[in-house]
Formats: C-alpha cells, structure tokens, sequence
C-alpha cells in the first residue's frame, strides 16, 4: 500500500477527531475552564475541514477548496480566542476576523478569477501562522514562575505549528507552480504531517490545560480549607479561653454576692431582733407605726438577702436535692396556714384543693417542694387584691412505684402582660408586675423556683392574661410511698 500524502494527513486527523471526542467529553462533565469550548468547536472546524478537502476529487471546488479554507481559518482563529480567553482576556478580535475575511477573498480570487494553487496556499498558510504564532504568544504572556507544564506545551504546539505554516508558504512562494496542493514533493509532505500532528498536539495540550486548572483550583480549594480550620480552631480556641475567663469571674462574683449577703444578713437579724423588743415596750402611737415599719423593711430586707445568697449558692453550682420521705398534703397545708391571716386581711379565699384519689406521701426533698410552693402562693396573696388564691394538686400515675404531680397556684389578680411571660423566670424579670409601680419585686423568687424545679427533674410554666390572673403549674416525678 502506497502512502500519499494525503493518507498522511488523514492520520493525524483520525486523531485530532478523536480528541475532539474526549473535550466534547469533558464539555459535558462540566469540568471545564474559560477557552476550552472554543478550542473543541476548533478541532471540529479544523477536522470538518480535512474532510472537505478530502472530498476534491468528487466534489465541486468550492466545497473542496473555498469551504475547506474557510472552515480552518475559524477553527485558527477560536484557537485563539480560547487562548485569551484561558487567559482571561477580551475574546474581541476585530482585526483577526476583518484579516480572514480579507484571506477568504484572496482564495476566492486566486482559485476564480485568477487561479494560482501557490498564491492561495500563501496567503492562507502567512494568515494562518500569524494566528497560531499569536495564540502562543497569549499562553506564554505570563511570568515565568507561573507557566506549568501544560502552558510551555500547548504554546510549543501553538508555535510550532505556526513556524511550520510559514516555512509553508515560503516553500510556495519560491517552488515552481503547482498544479494540485497535494503534490507528492518530499518536504511538501513533511509541512502537511508536521502541522497536522502539531495541531493534533494542541489538542492534546487543551485538555491538559484544563486539567491542571482543576488541579490548582482543587489545591487551592484544600489551601483554603486548611487556612479556615485553623481559624476556627483558634476561634475555637480563643472562645473557651473567653468561657473559662467568664466562668471564673461569673464564680468570684457569685463568691462575693455569697460573702456580702451573709454579712448583711447579721445585723439584719439584729435590727429585727431589736425591734421585736422595741414594739413589746410601752410606745407612742407614732413611734409604734415608725417601729413596725422598720421591723417590716428589714424582715423584707433579709427575705432580699436570703433570695440573692441562695440564687449564688445555685449559680455556683453548690446547689443540693435531698430525698427522704414526707407527706405532700401536709406540707402544702402548712403553706396555706402561714399565709392564711395575710389572705384574710384582704378578703381573699385562699384554699387547698388536694384530688381525694391522689397519695400524700412521697420520697424527695420537701423543703424545696415547700420553698417553691412558698414563693408561688406568696407572689399570688401579694399581687391579688380581690377574689382567690387556690391551691390545687393533681396527679397521674407513671408505674405502680411513681407518679407525676401537679401543684398548680391560681389567682384571680393582675394577672401578667404576655410580652413578659417569655421573661418571667429570669434573674430580675419580675421586676415590676404592673405599669403603675403599685406591685414590685426583685424577681429572684420564681428564677431560684424555676432552677430548683429542674434541679429536682421537673419543669414549671405559667398561663396568665393581663387584668384575669395567673396559673402557675409546677410538675414533678416523684417515688411514691406507702409509710
């Protein structure tokens, strides 16, 4: 089998078709970067044109010749635009396409009007070399410690070609004329393999390109992610270093409420102590109303003092639940006793409403329970004026050993603005019940209820609508006992 030159040329471009393939390939996974679909819709072009000039014999010439040259002219020139476009340069080239448009009527009129195979093929091969010589002057327009080998390979195929595409036409412009571009000549031969393997070779170096781009941008990507992690293990860092700081100023400042209201709570003590003894002496009425008054402001002073020693005590985590046996109904009847004569002065109905069914007797710490219960019944008499305060307990049995129980304080008082109910149980968010500054408190007393119900594993929650009163509803899990 004899090899012409133009089984030669359709080698390479088998090749050049195959690569095609592989960058409509990687066109359609997406991992492509700016240019590379200029260059695939170039190797179609170039391809497509080979085989318009393989048709010559059959075809009539402006297929063969005028179709041929122009489909390469645009696959040369989206060569280009790929390159600046990889680079990421304006795409634009004006002049480039007004010089092919120029190239095309030199064709047309060198193969019509004045046929001359050796003008055409240097005017087209001059075009063409100056196209390829520029796209590798665009992938190598960089500095020198960032050109990879991808770059210093497909601007070697890039200028090669071009050297070859002007060592062409110089070989048309001075060699006798010839009557068939595929003239069996020796270096004619050498010009049409070399730059059909070196645009095969371009190919080859686009999907390099692009694979080195996701290469660095993966590398980057990971650079990146190191460089966050370690910010956010110093922030990381940086914030328990904050925690801890707080916890130790948040701990000497609970130390410090702790040392200072013990140390108050003494002479408090000494002033009520003196002024029980102060009321049992013969007074006058004034100096008996100024006497129960400061007896009043100081037992209210020292129930201040007692609430901010024991909301330190929680804070700092010295908090204790004890668990022994006692009788529910007992305690709370007990409650309801101390604050009877309170209640009564002011015409409330305060009662105890204990379900017939439910036990009495249980295992857990009943000072808590009484503590609780205490603060809820004295917030319901202090800021009810008229009507009710009722206690009332019901329950629900878990297991033959357990049950949960429901101590719930009703009141037919003010009742509490629905904004503030969120509040409610925060340090200091009772500080004012009403817009008038009739009723106040510290708002201690249900925050240290609240944390002494979660400490025993039950939860505490209020229903109330301003001006129709209040529904506090404790619930507890608790060992019942039959002795």
């Amino acid at each position: 089998m004899r090899l012409d030159s133009g089984t030669l040329a359709a080698l390479p471009a088998l090749f050049l078709l195959l690569m095609c393939l592989v960058c409509a390939g990687i066109l359609w996974t997406q991992r492509t970067y700016p240019g590379f679909g200029r260059w695939t819709v170039g190797n179609l072009l170039i391809v497509l044109s080979s085989l318009l000039l393989a048709l010559r014999l059959v075809a009539p010439g402006w297929i063969s010749v005028l179709l041929a040259n122009a489909t390469f002219l645009m696959g040369a020139i989206l060569y280009l635009e790929g390159a600046r476009a990889f680079r990421g340069w304006s795409v634009r080239l004006p002049l480039v396409y007004g010089a092919a448009a120029l190239v095309m009527l030199g064709v047309v009129y060198f193969y019509d009007v004045f046929p001359n195979l050796n003008a055409r093929v240097v005017v087209v091969s001059i075009f063409l070399a100056l196209v390829f010589l520029l796209s590798s002057a665009a992938l190598l327009r960089e500095n020198q410690t960032d050109r990879t080998v991808g770059i210093t390979f497909t601007s070697s195929m890039f200028g090669f070609c071009g050297v070859l595409f002007m060592g062409r036409a110089v070989y048309f412009a001075l060699w006798p004329p010839f009557s068939d571009m595929f003239a069996d000549t020796l270096l004619n031969m050498a010009f049409l393999v070399g730059i059909s393997l070196t645009v095969a070779g371009c190919s080859v170096g686009f999907i390099l390109l692009t694979y080195e781009r996701l290469v660095s941008e993966l590398k980057e990507a990971e650079s990146k992610s190191a460089r966050t992690n370690r910010q956010l293990a110093e922030a990381l860092r940086n914030s328990e270093a904050h925690a801890e700081r707080a916890a130790r100023a948040d701990a000497a400042k609970s130390e410090f409420v702790a040392m200072m209201t013990h140390e108050v709570r003494n002479p408090l003590g000494a002033i009520i102590a003196t002024t029980d003894l102060l009321l049992e002496t013969e007074l006058t009425g004034e100096q008996r109303e100024y006497g129960e008054s400061v007896n009043q402001s100081a037992h209210r002073l020292l129930s201040l003092t007692e609430d901010a020693l024991e909301l330190s005590r929680i804070e700092a985590g010295h908090l204790s639940i004890e668990s022994y046996k006692f009788d529910l109904h007992s305690a709370l009847e007990d409650i309801v006793r101390i604050f009877a004569p309170v209640a009564k002065e002011k015409g409330l109905d305060l009662s105890l409403d204990y379900a017939a069914d439910a036990p009495r007797r249980f295992v857990g710490d009943a000072g808590r329970i009484r503590q609780v219960a205490t603060n809820l019944v004295g917030n319901a008499v202090k800021f009810t004026s008229s009507g009710y305060v009722r206690v009332s307990v019901t329950w629900e049995q878990l297991d033959p050993r357990h049950a949960k129980i429901q101590v719930s304080v009703a009141d037919s008082g003010i009742g509490i603005p629905s904004e503030r109910i969120g509040s409610l149980f925060e340090k200091f968010g009772g500080t004012s019940k009403s817009t008038s500054g009739k009723h106040k408190g510290t708002g201690i007393g249900l925050a240290i209820s609240k944390r002494l119900v979660e400490a025993m594993g039950g939860r505490i929650h209020v229903d109330s609508e301003r001006g129709k009163g209040s529904r506090f509803v404790v619930e507890l899990r608790l060992p019942i006992t039959g002795q």
